[in-house]
């Protein structure tokens, strides 16, 4: 079973940094390029990017194994406006996918809808990412939209928007 541990200290911070840093340099080669994986990472993920994030409203948990390693981690946002909790990272370890952790992830950040007041989770994902997609599709998520945009330096984000509504679940595919 896996516990899910705020994100409160600068300390925390700098850890989800460097955990970031190395769950994403072994996974996103071969969807993006290493060199945006490092644009992104310092754009996104960097010690600083992050507390700003954390100091606007942005919430983030450490994903602990039973013997309180971190394995992972999911950052969200929630929008109280629309009703709904923006996922914007969840990842794990390479050797910690396939064990049901990101089932016991989601139905943290349910919970966490829930007792925020709000219906729906939303996130975005790389419409190359083979991996992940099929993972969302099977726990409910709808693709919404498809969208493309600039972050800078040249790189692209392609990707499909995806929702979960929680008030009206549809079956998994």
């Amino acid at each position: 079973m896996i516990q899910m541990v705020p994100v409160m200290t600068q300390e925390d911070i700098v850890d989800l940094s460097e955990l970031a840093g190395e769950i994403w340099r072994e996974f996103f080669p071969g969807i993006i390029t290493k060199e945006q994986v490092e644009y992104m990472l310092d754009m996104f993920l960097s010690p600083e990017a992050l507390k700003e994030q954390i100091e606007a409203g942005t919430e983030a948990f450490f994903i602990e194994d039973e013997d309180g390693n971190d394995i992972g981690f999911t950052v969200v946002r929630p929008d109280y406006e629309d009703g709904r909790l923006f996922l914007s990272k969840i990842y794990l370890k390479q050797s910690e996918r396939g064990k049901g952790r990101s089932t016991q992830a989601m139905n943290f950040l349910e919970a966490l809808t829930f007792a925020r007041g709000l219906d729906k989770i939303w996130l975005t994902v790389n419409r190359n990412n083979d991996t992940a997609i099929p993972v969302y599709k099977h726990r409910g998520f709808q693709v919404i939209e498809e969208k493309a945009g600039d972050i800078g330096e040249g790189y692209v984000m392609d990707d499909y928007i995806m929702e979960l509504d929680l008030r009206n679940p549809v079956e998994a595919v």
